[in-house]
């Protein structure tokens, strides 16, 4: 949430300065707002008096272990390649999309830029719910566990579908937010009722990334 906040206010400063450069402006400010949102997060473990209980000092030794290591690859190369995969297949959108014409790829920037927005809430929702059911889990407490599913799957399922119709009633006003040219909004409203869909079903697999990351079933976090 931290970050996300952070990301809020740093973007709109980052592309005020380096909008007039294009896509080559573009760019640089993209990696400007990451590097500010990690530095946040890194201050925040270390000057945090929980996180830095739980971090405690710097066991390299430890964390070099084969056994932890090899677990903490075999975590993380899948999610890597899933991210590279969700990334290149973005890009390979808007290369088509490209041939197509400016007012395609400006309306499918402005459909995902919206989405992200609204799916940062799911996003929090599965973080929250993987915490949960693990240290349920962890306990002993399986009927606990349980509820932790119910509920984040209820949530999921009402907070999205309340957000999908927010984005159909107000597409245009959402919209504008990030295209302004007629053209676009006109493409966009061609794929209107499909939005709110799609959104529905991404907040929920995200929740369900976290249920399944809780329980441990690092195959299913793969699938999802």
């Amino acid at each position: 949430m931290t970050a996300l906040v952070v990301g809020f206010v740093v973007t709109p400063l980052a592309q005020y300065f380096f909008a007039e450069g294009g896509v080559h402006g573009a760019m640089p400010g993209m990696v400007i707002v990451a590097w500010v949102q990690l530095a946040v997060l890194v201050a925040l473990v270390v000057l945090l008096q929980s996180t830095r209980q739980t971090l405690g000092k710097l066991r390299i030794r430890e964390a070099l272990q084969r056994d932890g290591l090899k677990e903490y690859i075999g975590l993380a190369i899948p999610s890597s390649l899933f991210v590279a995969a969700k990334a290149s297949a973005f890009d390979v959108a808007m290369l088509l999309l490209a041939t197509l014409g400016t007012s395609e790829v400006a309306a499918y920037s402005a459909i995902l830029s919206s989405l992200f927005t609204f799916v940062s809430i799911s996003g929090g929702t599965s973080t929250a719910a993987s915490a949960r059911i693990g240290s349920s889990l962890g306990a002993a407490l399986p009927f606990c566990a349980w509820g932790y599913v119910v509920a984040a799957a209820a949530f999921a399922l009402t907070i999205s579908s309340l957000n999908g119709i927010i984005i159909f009633v107000f597409f245009d006003n959402i919209l504008g937010l990030f295209v302004v040219a007629e053209t676009s909004l006109e493409v966009s409203h061609t794929v209107r009722w499909i939005v709110p869909l799609t959104h529905i079903v991404d907040g929920t697999q995200y929740v369900f990334q976290g249920v399944f990351g809780g329980m441990g079933h690092k195959k299913k976090v793969r699938i999802f």
